[in-house]
Parts: C-alpha cells; structure tokens; sequence
C-alpha cells in the first residue's frame, strides 16, 4: 500500500516521534513509504496540498482495475 506520510517538525500535539517509529516499523516490515518531515512547520500543515508532487505521486499510485 503506497504511504506518504508528512508531519511538522514542531507539531506540540502529535511527537514527530511517534510518527517516526511508525515509518520505522513500517520499512522493517518491507515496506516503502515516504516521509517528509516540514521543517519549522507545527500540527497545521494543510499547506502540504499545495504541492503538486503530491498530486503527481497520487496519480502514480492509483489502482488501476
């Protein structure tokens, strides 16, 4: 299942942390997600659709029936 997972560096509600060992957890069981991390960024990251890579990378993981 294709994975891209983003969060603030600065987020004070969820610890990047946690999010960080999901990810781990997630390549030890041969996963590949992606992880970006928003530099100076908190939990209110809705700016992240703003990037049209994302878009792009939707499109490339579409299931095709």
């Amino acid at each position: 299942m294709p994975i891209w997972a983003f969060h603030g560096e600065k987020d004070p509600i969820h610890p990047l942390k946690d999010d960080e060992a999901m990810i781990n957890v997630l390549r030890m069981q041969g996963g590949t997600p992606r992880f970006t991390i928003l530099s100076d960024q908190g939990h209110y990251i809705a700016g992240v659709y703003k990037n049209h890579e994302l878009y792009d990378w939707f499109l490339a993981n579409t299931c095709q029936h």
